[in-house]
């Protein structure tokens, strides 16, 4: 029995698309400095800073990411 997919479904297939696609976050040379961080109300969060490509030493976006993209 053939099973009906959804148009959506169906343009993501022929789209090939992707949840998660190659970015600088998911990128071997990507660094940044992680601190934890207790808030006044018992909770915690991550700040994160100096977030960097160490191939190309220059600073970057989390969703950004180039042709020397290498995963995790």
């Amino acid at each position: 029995m053939e099973s009906k997919q959804s148009k959506q479904a169906d343009a993501k297939f022929r789209q090939e698309w992707q949840k998660h696609g190659p970015t600088c976050a998911t990128c071997v040379r990507f660094k940044s400095n992680k601190k934890t961080i207790r808030s006044a109300f018992g909770g915690e969060y991550i700040e994160e800073k100096n977030i960097r490509c160490s191939l190309g030493g220059f600073s970057t976006g989390k969703s950004s990411w180039c042709k020397e993209y290498k995963a995790t």
